[in-house]
């Protein structure tokens, strides 16, 4: 689905809200890179499982569709698949550098398993309302 297909469609919004699920990881890897703390890796992983993939099964958009990332101007308008090679790629090179169990616990994480649930708290309800699927 293209951009003007999803607005008229009624995926407008929830393209807005895509754009906010990358927004919300980018920022999270920020400062995960800046200072270490393993909740915002979890929160990027998260995010990229409920906020991304959640929105890419339910509205199905073409990955050539361009998304625009607020807050993040120096990307402009990006093709949505090079969106999403960017945001897992920020996540798979944090995972490297950590423990067999940690990458384990991030891939669960992104997989939807147990660590999922585990990690949801560390969203507030509004944070997810604003990159609902």
């Amino acid at each position: 689905m293209g951009l003007l297909e999803a607005i008229f469609s009624g995926g407008g919004p929830a393209f807005k809200r895509l754009a906010r699920a990358f927004k919300e990881i980018l920022d999270n890897m920020d400062v995960y890179m800046r200072h270490g703390d393993m909740d915002y890796l979890y929160r990027a992983a998260w995010v990229f499982n409920y906020g991304v993939y959640g929105s890419l099964d339910k509205w199905h958009w073409r990955p050539m569709a361009k998304i625009y990332i607020p807050d993040y101007m120096s990307l402009g308008h990006i093709e949505l698949q090079f969106a999403i090679a960017m945001v897992s790629g920020l996540i798979s090179s944090a995972a490297k550098n950590l423990t067999l169990e940690e990458q384990q616990y991030i891939k669960d994480i992104i997989d939807g398993g147990q660590a999922y649930n585990e990690v949801s708290h560390l969203l507030s309800i509004d944070k997810k309302e604003k990159i609902r699927p």
